[in-house]
């Protein structure tokens, strides 16, 4: 049965911020957090006023054990090297994170095909996603990020 609310559904490649304060892009604090489990990854945020947990699902075909695989793309980008840490560092301006670019946010497009630009979730964490010069493009107004990754 396919997802009818794409806000509900986990599937592989999705990852999740939740988060009980604003996200604060723009602080020197970065993402890190460890493999738990053979298919989930568990990250922790210590931002300025919150510490903002995520579980990743490692999209298929993802290697853990063998090297680096960048998961999604910003100024930084967050990978799984060889030991298993992941880093994330936010992109330092206000309210926007680019999470994709290149064939990452053609996929991203495609699975969200009629949804150009709109609410995710509207009303509870108030973030909205567009495509911008060929990036793929979070707006962060209220608590929470969900990143899509292919």
């Amino acid at each position: 049965m396919p997802c009818l609310y794409r806000t509900l559904c986990r599937e592989a490649g999705e990852v999740f911020l939740n988060g009980p304060a604003t996200l604060q892009p723009g602080t020197a604090d970065a993402f890190t957090g460890t493999v738990n489990g053979t298919g989930t990854l568990i990250l922790n945020a210590a931002m300025a006023n919150a510490t903002v947990a995520a579980n990743v699902a490692i999209p298929d075909g993802a290697n853990l054990v063998l090297g680096a695989h960048p998961l999604v793309t910003t100024s930084g980008t967050l990978f799984v090297p060889e030991n298993g840490t992941v880093t994330f560092v936010p992109r330092p301006q206000p309210g926007y994170y680019v999470i994709a670019t290149g064939a990452q946010v053609e996929a991203a497009a495609e699975d969200l095909a009629g949804w150009t630009v709109g609410d995710i979730n509207p009303g509870a964490w108030g973030t909205s996603f567009s495509l911008v010069d060929g990036a793929f493009v979070l707006d962060v107004k209220a608590r929470g990020l969900m990143v899509i990754l292919r």
